[in-house]
């Protein structure tokens, strides 16, 4: 049975390693809280940061297994993928409303994740495996009605929605290579955008600013994990931060300033939020004590 609360205020006094495994973030439409996806042992949580008053508050808190949440537009609503039987159980699309309702979007005997909502509240992107892998689905809210938007042996992931709606961002892995595409949703036309071709290179979860013009992606090579952000009418890139541990996530806040990601560190993950106009960083949910690259 699910066991829900709704802004519930966390305790100052829980122990450090409480957000070993804080992913997912995402800014909400007001700019001004981040939600993520938390897990400690058995326990999984979807909570809410109030980036002024440093409050978090639980929106889910059960023994199954979710991940990346995310506003839904229209509403206050959040859509996450997830099971309520822990990792292994069958994951489906829900609906997280403010009254701790879970509604399910999908029921179906494939597994779906990396939900993500348009500006208008209205569709729905998601990732569903099926026979020949991992690939993109539209989900139309008001009529439930969904449409494949991509097929073959390549594995999709990360749909992101452009501001205008007219675009959909992810990433796809071919064989050992990898890269950032979109797909022109009115008539399916796929364009690449960031493509990599070394077997030891990554490009995955992209992010596009509000303006259309900054993608925010992670980027892996034998160098290590890095967050980029590449300017699409230049091609120049910024690389803000380089780590050892994984770094991914990234996800644009309404006005483009700034940026909220997750990092790992040895101990676990942790929160940070990056303000593009001066390349300050700031962690919003620290790693356990004595965590490091």
């Amino acid at each position: 049975m699910l066991r829900l609360a709704v802004f519930i205020v966390l305790a100052t006094w829980l122990s450090p390693d409480v957000f070993a495994q804080t992913i997912h973030p995402r800014f909400l439409s007001n700019g001004e809280q981040i939600v993520f996806y938390n897990r400690t042992g058995e326990s999984a949580s979807v909570e809410i940061i109030d980036l002024e008053s440093g409050e978090h508050s639980v929106l889910l808190a059960d023994d199954g297994y979710y991940g990346n949440p995310g506003y839904i537009a229209d509403s206050e609503d959040i859509i996450l993928a997830g099971s309520t039987d822990g990792m292994r159980g069958s994951w489906e699309l829900y609906r997280l409303g403010t009254d701790a309702s879970l509604t399910a979007l999908t029921e179906t005997p494939e597994r779906e994740i990396h939900p993500s909502s348009d500006s208008d509240g209205r569709r729905i992107a998601f990732v569903r495996f099926i026979d020949t892998g991992a690939h993109l689905f539209l989900l139309d809210i008001s009529t439930n009605v969904e449409t494949q938007l991509t097929d073959g042996v390549s594995q999709h992931f990360h749909p992101k929605f452009s501001a205008d709606g007219e675009w959909l961002y992810f990433d796809r892995t071919l064989e050992e290579n990898t890269g950032i595409y979109r797909i022109r949703l009115s008539d399916g036309d796929v364009q690449p955008v960031i493509v990599m071709d070394g077997a030891d290179e990554r490009a995955t979860s992209p992010s596009l600013s509000p303006d259309g013009v900054s993608l925010a992606y992670s980027r892996r090579d034998n160098v290590g994990n890095h967050l980029v952000i590449h300017n699409l009418e230049t091609g120049h890139e910024d690389v803000p931060v380089t780590t050892l541990g994984g770094v991914g996530g990234p996800h644009w806040s309404p006005e483009g300033n700034r940026l909220v990601f997750h990092r790992q560190l040895e101990s676990g993950y942790q929160i940070e939020m990056l303000d593009v106009r001066n390349g300050e960083i700031e962690v919003l949910v620290a790693a356990p004590v004595g965590s490091g690259d």
